[in-house]
């Protein structure tokens, strides 16, 4: 039988694993790591809010604060960082060749 006590439990364990599998996405550099990461936080404040625990409360919206401004500026990102991705995969190409002589 469920109680509310497994209910927060269970949902917990939920959104730790989005914010789990939002980190990871982020690591592979996948967009989508970012909205899971958000679902995760919102997640994690209402679980805040239904066992009375303000400070993960104010450590959830903390975290979505800093999540929507990641996800805010990567999306506006200068495309400086793909300018050095390219000049260093065209080094590492004249490298090889160097080298194969």
């Amino acid at each position: 039988m469920w109680h509310p006590g497994l209910m927060i439990d269970v949902l917990g364990g939920v959104f730790y694993a989005c914010l789990l599998c939002g980190t990871y996405l982020l690591g592979m550099k996948k967009w989508y790591g970012w909205p899971m990461r958000v679902a995760g936080d919102i997640g994690w404040l209402v679980v805040g809010h239904w066992i009375g625990l303000y400070s993960v409360m104010v450590f959830s919206v903390l975290f979505m604060v800093i999540d929507v401004r990641g996800w805010w500026k990567w999306t506006r990102s200068s495309g400086a960082e793909k300018e050095i991705d390219d000049v260093l995969k065209r080094c590492e190409a004249t490298l090889r060749s160097v080298e194969r002589r």
